[in-house]
C-alpha cells in the first residue's frame, strides 16, 4: 500500500518536473525564432531579463550598440542597426522598436534581410532562427507622418550561451534618436578653412531656422513640452554664434521650398583654437515664433 502510494507520488513528481523542463525548453526554442513583442527595455517596455538570467543588465562581457543616421533622409527613411562588437558567444538575438516624441509607437518597418530579421507585429523587429548566427542586424524605419520632434529607437540584445535555456544569457539595452531635421557637415575641420553646413528639414518647408553653437553638449535645452535642442545653450559660444556673422555665416535664415538651406563656419587661423570642440544644432520657427522642429546635434573638433 505504502509502496504504491510512493510510486504514484514519485511518478507525479517526475511528470511535473518533465513538464516544467519541456516548458522551459519550448520557450527557449521559441525565442530562438524570435522573442514575444514588447521586450526592448525602452520607454514602458520590460527587457529580456523578464525571461533570461545571467549577469546584471548591461553588465555582461559583450559590447552591444544601436546606431542609425542622425536624421531621416529625404524619402523619410532611417536605417537602424543593432550589433554586437566584442562578444564571447556564438549565438545572439535582438529586438528593436521606435517611439515618436508623443510616446506613440512608430511602425513602417522594411526588412533588409528577411531571412535573418522579421517583423513582430506592427511595431517591433527581431531576429529569426537563422539570424541568431549573426552579430549585426539592420532594418529600415519608414514611419510616414509624425508629430514634430525626434523618434527614439530602443533595442535589447541577448548574448546567449547557446544552451537552449533561458539561464546564462546576458542582456543589454540601448537607444538612439533620429531627427526629422538634419544638420550635416564635413568630417574634418581645419583652422583657416570655411566649412559648409547643410540643413535638411523636409517637413518644415519655407520656415525660418536658427542655428545655435555651444561648447557644451549637455544638458539639453527644452524648447516646449515634447522637444529639446540637443545643446546646452548656457555656453559662452551661443551669443558669439549670433554676433559674429562673418564667422558663423547664415546662422539665421529661411528654408527653401524643399526644406533645405546652407550655412557655413569660417574658421580663423588661430593656433590656440586647435582642439576646441563645438556643437551645433538648429530649430525651425513658425511665423508665430513657435519652435516647430529641432535638428540633431553636430559635433566637430577644430584641427
Amino acid at each position: 500500500m505504502h509502496t504504491g502510494v510512493f510510486r504514484l507520488r514519485l511518478t507525479l513528481t517526475i511528470s511535473r518536473l518533465t513538464f516544467a523542463f519541456l516548458l522551459v525548453f519550448a520557450a527557449a526554442v521559441a525565442f530562438t525564432s524570435g522573442p514575444p513583442a514588447g521586450f526592448t527595455g525602452g520607454s514602458t517596455e520590460p527587457n529580456c531579463t523578464a525571461c533570461h538570467s545571467g549577469a546584471a543588465l548591461n553588465a555582461g562581457p559583450a559590447q552591444f550598440s544601436l546606431s542609425a543616421s542622425d536624421s531621416f533622409n529625404a524619402a523619410g527613411t532611417a536605417t537602424v542597426t543593432a550589433a554586437f562588437g566584442i562578444t564571447p558567444s556564438i549565438k545572439h538575438g535582438f529586438q528593436v522598436m521606435g517611439k515618436d516624441s508623443a510616446g506613440a509607437y512608430v511602425g513602417g518597418w522594411s526588412l533588409l534581410t528577411p531571412s535573418t530579421t522579421q517583423k513582430n507585429g506592427p511595431n517591433h523587429v527581431n531576429h529569426t532562427a537563422a539570424g541568431t548566427a549573426l552579430t549585426s542586424w539592420s532594418a529600415d524605419s519608414i514611419p510616414g507622418a509624425l508629430p514634430a520632434g525626434p523618434v527614439t529607437f530602443y533595442a535589447a540584445g541577448n548574448q546567449t550561451n547557446a544552451n537552449n535555456a533561458p539561464n546564462g544569457d546576458n542582456i543589454y539595452t540601448r537607444s538612439v534618436r533620429v531627427y526629422q531635421a538634419g544638420l550635416s557637415a564635413n568630417a574634418t575641420w581645419a583652422l583657416g578653412s570655411v566649412q559648409p553646413l547643410t540643413l535638411a528639414a523636409p517637413t518644415q518647408t519655407n520656415q525660418m531656422y536658427v542655428i545655435a553653437v555651444s561648447e557644451l553638449s549637455s544638458p539639453e535645452t527644452p524648447v516646449n513640452a515634447t522637444m529639446a535642442v540637443p545643446l546646452n545653450l548656457a555656453g559662452q559660444f551661443v551669443q558669439l554664434g549670433w554676433s559674429l556673422p562673418t564667422i558663423f555665416q547664415n546662422f539665421v535664415g529661411v528654408l527653401d521650398a524643399q526644406g533645405n538651406a546652407n550655412a557655413a563656419v569660417a574658421i580663423p587661423y588661430i593656433p590656440t583654437l586647435s582642439g576646441l570642440t563645438l556643437h551645433f544644432a538648429y530649430a525651425t520657427v513658425s511665423g508665430a515664433l513657435q519652435v516647430t522642429e529641432v535638428s540633431n546635434r553636430l559635433t566637430r573638433t577644430l584641427q
